[in-house]
């Protein structure tokens, strides 16, 4: 698990599920009628994401007043240091805090390829980055994107359906990052504090939270002056925002020309193609639009909000808008913006509808954005009759809403904890878990998908969530109701049964052994004595020996067949009553030890839960298979075990990999150099090994080759 998905059924068929998913085999066109042939259905994605890509839009006419207005810019000093020529030491960061293996643009090549082969490439990369820093302009090969549709609902049918995602070349990603690295510094004072996404040191759940509070103090607002919010969607947004809109925010913020020309060549330099079900449609050339998957494109358009946000602070100032306070002595807040996502306050009355929607309107005229009116909404204080709403709501164009639903995935109207607010978590919890998925995966593997669902789903959500006072049960130690507590109070064995499964998952095993540790300790495996038990009429010899019963201690420790395994694993070394232990007892003594005994290099803390799993499968194979019992099956636990062990106790991966050439040196005069090697076959699992001796001079002396038998790849190279 440490280096990817395991090769299961579970991973293919979640695979294949996924693919055929995302495969489009119809879409409907702008009169609602479906299309289903291939090659149409083909062209009509290409012409739509054309269309999408293409400005219509003169250039933007802007007024010379805003220069004289515009809030902050960048200093002289500050100017020069972003032009400052690129460093070996950014490119190589840049490339190094990239993720190496998502997916590539359309040169096939990873991040981690030039990662892995910097000592090769790097100085190619080196060169290529710097002549760009250098020319101010983007060859045409490096900024080739591929678009990966990615489905926004279920029940697709229309293009608006789908996210486009872009795929940058790496080389490409590069050059934006350190563009990137020298801008971000910087944001937090160009860019207002009512905008919280993409700047260093701001958080989007604290925008949640004022949100939330404004909401409610709108909510509960009386007397004669009402108030309204107002939740803005916009359509498309980073696809439909002019390029000579970017262009002159640039200018206001004072960035040098030099730069200013680079990052316009990222920009308008970009030749795109659709990828549609795994293969690539004709490219063509945008001419407006700023692609999502481009490292630049988040700060590019947080730039560009701040126009709408000095557009709504000089109609504050000019009191044509009235923002809203959450408390008398508080701040008042006329906007927040996370990137796209907007929510605008305000003093409900016509002045103030007017001033928004000219604010909106010279915003959208200006940058080529488009407000969709049908998904926008506005929401008013009680206090508001509904025939002024109607009115309000006629100048905005919006419709009236008593709930604008949710915000950065926050409930946005938190009228109290209600079992509504967060039933979004529970369903989506329970749609991770549901479905005939989970009966490919083992009792561990179901256990390990309900911790990650239930931990990870309502994490996000729950930050801005107060929790309230609860019952506690005090005959749980985490003070929670389970029936098992409650069956060990009402049958008095409270404090008489002393027996706590917390240990087995802190063994250092799998987990699905874990799981079979505990299933042992609670009588719950598969041998004929506890399927009699139940009620299932059957022999109940032993399967192996077919001498005695067979009881989970005799299958996994006594019999006359599985003791020898142990002897071979040297546990009669470890304790002189090994054999004769209370099972449960024998059990926690041995999986639970942290005792320094060491069998080959493994600690037997290791060994033994893979030695009782491996004599399991051992005995399910000859019950059901009808195979023979193993005669090397303490060779496997040992190399299973050792496998394990250096799995979790190797240091994490370092993306920083070097490549460093080895060649053969001679010895010192007078002595005689043996050099070894080690393989095994990935089949069979059988090892071998080899050496030979040379002199000083390098002339050989004499060699040899072995068979090792069954080893892993460690053992056989040691």
């Amino acid at each position: 698990m440490i280096q990817g998905d395991r090769n299961t059924s579970f991973y293919h068929v979640s695979t294949l599920a996924r693919r055929k998913r995302n495969h489009i085999v119809a879409v409907k066109d702008d009169r609602e009628s479906w299309i289903t042939e291939e090659r149409a259905v083909m062209e009509h994605f290409r012409i739509g994401f054309h269309s999408l890509y293409t400005t219509d839009q003169e250039s933007v006419s802007w007024n010379p007043t805003y220069l004289n207005q515009w809030h902050v810019q960048l200093s002289e000093e500050e100017k020069q240091s972003l032009d400052a020529m690129v460093s070996t030491e950014e490119i190589k960061e840049a490339l190094w805090s990239m993720k190496p293996y998502k997916a590539p643009g359309p040169d096939g090549l990873h991040a981690g390829f030039f990662q892995r082969f910097w000592l090769i490439v790097g100085d190619s990369v080196r060169k290529e980055v710097k002549k760009v820093f250098i020319d101010r302009k983007i060859p045409e090969y490096l900024n080739n994107t591929h678009i990966v549709l990615i489905p926004k609902i279920q029940g697709l049918e229309t293009i608006g359906n789908y996210r486009p995602i872009s795929l940058c070349n790496s080389v490409y990603k590069i050059i934006t990052k350190i563009i990137v690295a020298r801008i971000r510094p910087h944001l937090d004072t160009l860019v207002s504090p009512y905008q919280t996404a993409f700047v260093p040191g701001r958080k989007g759940v604290d925008n949640a939270i004022i949100a939330q509070e404004l909401i409610h103090t709108i909510g509960k607002a009386k007397g004669n002056k009402g108030y309204m919010a107002i939740k803005i969607d916009l359509e498309k947004a980073y696809d439909r925002i002019e390029w000579s809109f970017i262009r002159e925010m640039l200018n206001l913020f004072n960035f040098s020309e030099n730069l200013i020309k680079l990052i316009m060549s990222c920009v308008t330099s970009v030749s795109t193609s659709l990828l549609f079900n795994g293969g690539s449609l004709d490219p063509f050339l945008p001419s407006g639009g700023i692609r999502q998957g481009d490292p630049l494109s988040p700060y590019l358009f947080i730039l560009c909000m701040e126009f709408l946000g000095q557009l709504i602070e000089g109609k504050c100032a000019a009191k044509l808008w009235t923002p809203v306070k959450a408390s008398r002595s508080g701040p008042a807040f006329s906007h927040l913006f996370f990137a796209d996502d907007l929510v605008l306050f305000a003093s409900a009355n016509s002045e103030n509808c007017a001033a928004i929607s000219s604010a909106l309107q010279e915003f959208c005229a200006k940058s080529g954005q488009k407000v969709s009116e049908a998904k926008s909404r506005v929401f008013f204080s009680p206090n508001v009759d509904p025939e002024e709403r109607e009115a309000l709501s006629s100048i905005l164009g919006f419709n009236s809403t008593t709930n604008l639903g949710k915000y950065l995935g926050f409930p946005i109207k938190h009228p109290g904890r209600q079992g509504h607010d967060f039933g979004s978590i529970l369903d989506r919890v329970k749609k991770k878990l549901a479905g005939w998925k989970a009966n490919l995966l083992s009792m561990a593997g179901r256990m390990i998908l309900i911790q990650a669902s239930s931990s990870a789903i309502p994490s996000y959500v729950m930050q801005i969530a107060r929790s309230s006072d609860k019952l506690a049960w005090k005959f749980s130690a985490k003070g929670s109701f389970d029936m098992k507590s409650a069956y060990l109070v009402a049958s008095d064995h409270l404090e008489a049964d002393s027996f706590s499964s917390s240990w087995i998952w802190k063994i250092q095993t799998l987990p699905r052994i874990q799981m079979f540790i505990w299933r042992c300790m609670h009588n719950s495996i598969g041998v004929k004595e506890c399927l009699a038990k139940r009620g299932i009429p059957l022999h109940t010899s032993c399967p192996l020996c077919l001498e005695h019963p067979e009881s989970i201690s005799h299958a996994l420790r006594d019999c006359c067949l599985v003791k020898p395994v142990w002897h071979q694993l040297g546990a009669h070394n470890l304790n002189a009553n090994f054999f004769s232990q209370d099972f449960k007892a024998w059990l926690t003594s041995n999986a639970s030890s942290k005792s320094s005994h060491i069998v080959k290099g493994v600690p037997w803390y290791s060994l033994f839960p893979f030695a009782l799993w491996s004599i399991w499968k051992q005995r399910n194979q000859v019950v059901f298979n009808n195979r023979g019992v193993n005669l090397n099956l303490s060779n496997l636990i040992f190399v299973q075990a050792m496998e394990y062990v250096q799995c979790i106790t190797q240091p994490k991966c370092n993306n920083r990999m070097a490549i460093r050439q080895v060649r053969w040196e001679k010895p010192s005069t007078g002595w005689v150099k043996l050099n070894t090697d080690g393989f095994v076959n990935a089949s069979s699992g059988s090892a071998g090994g080899g050496g030979l001796i040379r002199d000083d001079r390098g002339n050989w002396i004499m060699g040899f080759t072995r068979k090792i038998g069954l080893a892993n790849s460690f053992l056989a190279e040691t």
